[in-house]
């Protein structure tokens, strides 16, 4: 029985797509596919009869991997041009391995003195089972997966039971293209998935959030805060005590007010100073000022709109946090009220007995 459990027309289509960035182009009318109760079928897909006749006539092998490189459209597979350095030196890499895998295909065909549907077929199916296997996004295929690939699209060629399968190549034909697809190709998997495989690799651009860049809040000094209330308790005594004595209340609400001035000119220079100092925020160190950030006035709304909202969201959990230290709190007072109530009742109550 003819297994239909994987489709490589699918993966073809899906490979297709990544290398035109989703545009598909249409086959030229010479590449047919004849595509039947979805299987394919792979005669004269990629190689013609007259580029095979043309490719066994030509001598040299260099001749012939030019030749090869502009039939199979290797140029678009693999370009070398409009890209950067890196990525036409690992294309150039690719397309040459390419090339010696189908001169490789084709000296074997000849070897077998297969005919040129049977050379174009295998062609096309070593071409097929490598895309699938190495060229295709995502991780790896494994070896046993594709080995039963290979083993489906040559079972499909390989018996005449139309539409699911047709008869390009005998039993004997079948056997001696194992073998050397499992010495040659399925031995070296490893190796070509190495260097066909698609590397993804992910980015990380850490930035730094714009809240950080606000200056830290700015109060004043400790003891400018001490010696203002301090002066202010002062006055107020002294006010209280010229109210009780009469006499000399207009010297000491002098004293009271100039001690106050004097306080405040102390907690204003303090306060000056700190404000001139560079006071930013932790782990924001030289940062320009936010006007310098934030130019435009939509961005300061912005910005203002996000502070106000990470400022709620603080606040928020803060009171959350407060609450449950409350509940748990007051569940600890009732549980140490009710014990001590309980050991006063067995106290009274034991004193009872006694009497």
């Amino acid at each position: 029985m003819i297994k239909n459990s994987i489709n490589p027309e699918k993966l073809i289509h899906q490979l297709d797509e990544t290398r035109t960035n989703g545009v598909v182009t249409a086959e030229p009318d010479n590449m047919t596919a004849e595509v039947v109760s979805k299987n394919i079928f792979l005669p004269w897909k990629d190689l013609q009869e007259d580029k095979l006749k043309a490719v066994r006539q030509i001598k040299t092998t260099a001749q012939k991997r030019e030749y090869l490189k502009h039939a199979m459209n290797l140029e678009m597979n693999y370009p070398t041009e409009d890209v950067d350095a890196q990525e036409a030196k690992t294309n150039l890499t690719r397309r040459e391995i390419f090339l010696d895998l189908m001169l490789s295909t084709i000296s074997f065909s000849m070897r077998l003195k297969f005919t040129h549907i049977q050379t174009s077929c295998l062609v096309s199916i070593v071409k097929y089972v490598h895309i699938a296997a190495c060229e295709l996004p995502g991780p790896p295929m494994l070896l046993a997966k594709a080995y039963t690939m290979f083993e489906d699209l040559l079972l499909k060629h390989s018996v005449e039971r139309p539409p699911f399968s047709i008869s390009v190549f005998s039993y004997a034909d079948t056997k001696a293209i194992n073998a050397h697809m499992v010495a040659t190709y399925f031995r070296h998997l490893k190796m070509y998935q190495y260097v066909f495989g698609t590397i993804n690799e992910l980015e990380l651009d850490p930035t730094t959030s714009v809240a950080l860049a606000v200056p830290a809040a700015r109060f004043k000094s400790l003891s400018a805060a001490t010696a203002h209330t301090e002066a202010a308790a002062a006055a107020q005594e002294d006010t209280a005590d010229a109210d009780e004595d009469g006499g000399t209340g207009g010297d000491q609400d002098a004293a009271a007010e100039e001690t106050g001035e004097k306080a405040e000119e102390d907690g204003e220079q303090e306060s000056a100073a700190a404000e001139a100092a560079p006071q930013l925020a932790v782990n924001a160190p030289n940062l320009p000022p936010l006007q310098n950030v934030l130019k435009s006035r939509e961005e300061q709304d912005m910005f203002e709109k996000a502070l106000t909202y990470e400022l709620v969201k603080i606040q928020k959990e803060l009171n959350e946090k407060l609450a449950e230290q409350q509940e748990a709190f007051n569940a600890k007072l009732a549980e140490v009220e009710a014990g001590g109530l309980g050991s006063a009742r067995s106290k009274a109550a034991a004193g009872g007995k006694k009497k």
